[in-house]
């Protein structure tokens, strides 16, 4: 009875082993294309461009979507002050201008007088040699001419140290107007307006962005790739770029750049818990020829690997 109990306990299909489960990598899987979520931006990147001093603004001259050129004027700033500094330095240059004439005519003066006395002096060795000048008048003579050397090296110091004044006082001038040119806020180089921040009467503070620019040059696609398939990324890969949602392909490309390392997502992460754990590898596609994509233009990036 005991015998027939056990053989029929391990006839009992309730005690079938488990199956066995197996996790499969996606690094394991072979794939011919990975997509990629991406956006187009400049070859540049897109600049904030700051002010390096603050103010009140006074006009804005360049709105979103203008092209610019370099150093063309985008902002003003309140400059009244910055400008009367200009007109005060100007004005002390040129009162010290003035003065480094003034102290360079008394230097030709002392020159003038210290040859003439020097000839004096010269003459009167001469007849006292012969015996028809007297050493009092040739000794008086002698100390007019020490006097005069003595003037002529205050003279000398004077234009010296007028012309040093005259140099301080214009850096003091080019510190005023390199002051009052930062009033004006100008495009780093040739590009296009993305944004426009500030607006006539708000106030601005050092170092505050004011817009957002854009560089000429080629358009690329930054694009991130879930971590399971980075070590299928290289550089040189052909990319197909198509709207979201659609399978037309707008545009065609290549894998310029890979990043080194894995990151958090970050293009289209509104919050920090939209990062979730999952990291991503960020790569830099360029495109072929002219494109029609706008910036910062969302897209998906079908990147085909071996």
């Amino acid at each position: 009875m005991i015998l027939a109990g056990l053989l029929a306990g391990c006839g009992n299909d309730n005690d079938k082993a488990p199956a066995v489960q197996t996790t499969v990598s996606a690094r394991d899987v072979k794939v011919g294309q990975v997509v990629g979520i991406g956006k187009v931006e400049p070859e540049n990147a897109i600049v904030g461009l700051a002010t390096s001093t603050g103010g009140i603004v006074s006009a804005v001259l360049k709105k979103e979507g203008d092209r610019i050129h370099a150093g063309e004027i985008l902002v003003k700033l309140d400059n009244d002050k910055e400008v009367l500094k200009v007109e005060q330095a100007k004005a002390q240059v040129r009162t010290q201008e003035s003065q480094v004439a003034v102290e360079k005519s008394n230097l030709l003066e002392a020159e003038a007088k210290l040859r003439n006395k020097q000839k004096q002096l010269a003459a009167s060795a001469t007849l006292l040699s012969k015996g028809a000048e007297t050493s009092q008048s040739y000794d008086d003579l002698a100390t007019d001419v020490a006097g005069l050397e003595a003037g002529l090296a205050r003279a000398l110091a004077n234009v010296k140290l007028a012309q040093s004044r005259l140099e301080e006082l214009n850096v003091q001038l080019r510190q005023s107007e390199e002051e009052a040119g930062n009033k004006n806020l100008c495009a780093p180089r040739n590009g296009v307006v993305l944004d426009m921040k500030v607006k006539p009467g708000e106030a601005i503070s050092q170092l505050a962005e004011y817009a957002e620019f854009a560089p000429d040059g080629k358009k690329i696609v930054r694009a991130e790739v879930d971590e399971s398939f980075a070590s299928k990324l290289f550089t040189g890969q052909a990319v197909d770029i198509r709207f979201t949602g659609t399978d037309k392909v707008v545009a065609k490309g290549k894998i310029m750049i890979l990043s080194p390392y894995l990151s958090k997502k970050s293009l289209f992460s509104v919050k920090a818990s939209d990062q979730e754990d999952r990291m991503v590898r960020e790569v830099k596609i360029a495109l072929d020829g002219d494109t029609d994509l706008i910036i910062n233009e969302k897209v998906e990036c079908i990147i085909y690997v071996k």
